[in-house]
């Protein structure tokens, strides 16, 4: 799976609120205020790099540079992120 680039759902808006990178649908061309995701600090960093010439390997050390953790460790909190994100629709994986 590392080998998979991440694309964002056109259709998620995104703002910085606090220091946090909040996410809104929308839904013909409207925020829907009924559904938003607030990311923390390394989702926000995550949702900020993201970009269609990096693959999930990217991410990995990306964070691990950037936090100071294990790649083993970024990694697993990575694919749970993206997996999540992929759940709700507001990314998708591409080979």
């Amino acid at each position: 799976m590392g080998n998979k680039v991440i694309i964002k759902n056109p259709n998620i808006a995104s703002t910085i609120a606090d220091g946090n990178c909040v996410l809104v649908p929308l839904v013909n061309n409207m925020a829907d205020m009924q559904v938003i995701h607030t990311l923390n600090e390394v989702g926000s960093f995550i949702w900020n790099s993201i970009d269609i010439n990096k693959n999930i390997d990217d991410y990995v050390k990306l964070v691990s540079e950037e936090f100071n953790v294990l790649e083993e460790i970024a990694k697993n909190d990575i694919m749970t992120f993206f997996a999540e994100l992929e759940k709700k629709s507001i990314i998708s994986f591409r080979n």
